[in-house]
């Protein structure tokens, strides 16, 4: 907080505390200030106290301009916070993964993990964010409810989500889907399906050795079975 910056005195900055949330009119001057921010293209987080409404909302000024805010008020509203915002900056490779901790904190990432292998490259950022979000938000849990059925799991995550199978056969095929991090090899047989047909995140479900996190291993177009 001892960085944040005085504003209400800067005689270049004129807010008159008039805004419109989800149709409702209120008057604050920080709301109405963010909004006026967001107005002019800039992406805006707002800290207020418990009173203030979780998650994202649309505000826009008294002129009826809209833009879009966020008020964070627990971790998961946080997560969401960082997911929202790499896609409304479009943030760069370099800078997806430095945000990826906090946008994603039940993951965490191998070695050299980078887009270019994938169909597309870092064109699928957004969908990828989707995938990494259901896992983070809902694989742990849905994996033990689901008795470990990748059908089910797909569907209460709303991705496609599989198992290697008949692979597991090849040691050859297999060692294709290891990944390093902090010094061990993982196996990551598990994988979403960006698409039917290309496009894969292959990942570890988690032990000890990643915190209990879920280990992000390949980002691959397809990997042979």
């Amino acid at each position: 907080m001892d960085k944040c910056a005085d504003w209400d005195e800067d005689p270049a900055v004129s807010v008159d505390g008039a805004a419109v949330i989800d149709g409702l009119s209120v008057y604050g001057l920080g709301i109405a200030r963010a909004a006026q921010l967001v107005a002019t293209g800039r992406n805006v987080a707002v800290l207020t106290y418990a009173m203030a409404p979780p998650g994202r909302i649309p505000p826009s000024d008294h002129h009826g301009r809209p833009g879009r805010d966020f008020s964070p008020r627990d971790d998961r509203d946080v997560r969401l916070f960082y997911r929202s915002l790499m896609r409304l900056e479009a943030v760069h490779e370099g800078v997806f993964f430095e945000l990826a901790g906090r946008a994603f904190p039940g993951l965490c990432f191998a070695d050299g993990l980078s887009f270019r292998r994938f169909d597309g490259g870092y064109a699928v950022r957004d969908r990828v964010i989707e995938h990494l979000a259901a896992l983070d938000d809902g694989f742990a849990e849905t994996f033990e409810a689901a008795k470990g059925s990748s059908a089910q799991i797909s569907a209460r995550l709303g991705i496609g989500v599989s198992i290697e199978g008949k692979t597991r056969g090849s040691p050859t095929l297999m060692r294709q889907r290891d990944a390093s991090f902090r010094g061990y090899v993982f196996r990551c047989e598990w994988h979403t399906k960006l698409e039917r047909h290309r496009n894969r995140i292959h990942f570890f479900p988690g032990d000890e050795r990643t915190g209990g996190r879920i280990l992000i291993g390949l980002f691959v177009r397809y990997l042979p079975t």
